[in-house]
């Protein structure tokens, strides 16, 4: 969907800080608050703002591991069944992504929790699912970059 360049302007702000009021974000764009407000409605309501979120110290809070893992489900469930174990998969509270991928995996899945035992069990758990036939699991020993921002051209 193509963006008006405010709305794009408006989006950039409110990723940075969604607490900042409509007041605010006018007089940064130096646009009429009522016109601020009904843009963000609009997007709410096409979908473009799906929600408001705060972002979390992870490590302040106790979770302290991370890991990917790859799947490899067997040929007879990969057709029929990919999205049902997908969906089954991304139920699970620490699981921050599902994503069907290309070449020798089907999906990957990111994961945070609070150790890498915590990470093993999960990894052991999801091979008794019907259809996931092996599994791959590489943690992660420090991030660099993780934003949650879209980026906006």
């Amino acid at each position: 969907m193509a963006l008006k360049k405010k709305d794009r302007e408006i989006l950039k702000i409110l990723q940075s800080n969604a607490r900042l009021s409509v007041r605010n974000i006018a007089q940064q764009l130096n646009m009429p608050p009522t016109t601020i407000h009904s843009r963000i409605k609009k997007m709410e309501r096409e979908g473009i703002i799906k929600g408001y979120t705060v972002i979390l110290d992870e490590k302040k809070l106790g979770i302290l591991a991370k890991a990917f893992i790859f799947v490899s489900l067997s040929s007879k469930y990969k057709k029929a069944n990919l999205n049902f174990i997908a969906s089954k998969i991304a139920k699970y509270p620490q699981v921050q992504e599902v994503c069907v991928i290309s070449g020798d995996w089907d999906l990957i899945i990111k994961l945070k929790s609070n150790n890498t035992d915590d990470i093993g069990n999960f990894a052991l758990n999801l091979r008794k699912i019907n259809g996931v036939e092996k599994t791959f699991t590489s943690i992660v020993f420090e991030t660099y970059k993780e934003l949650p921002n879209v980026v906006l051209v």
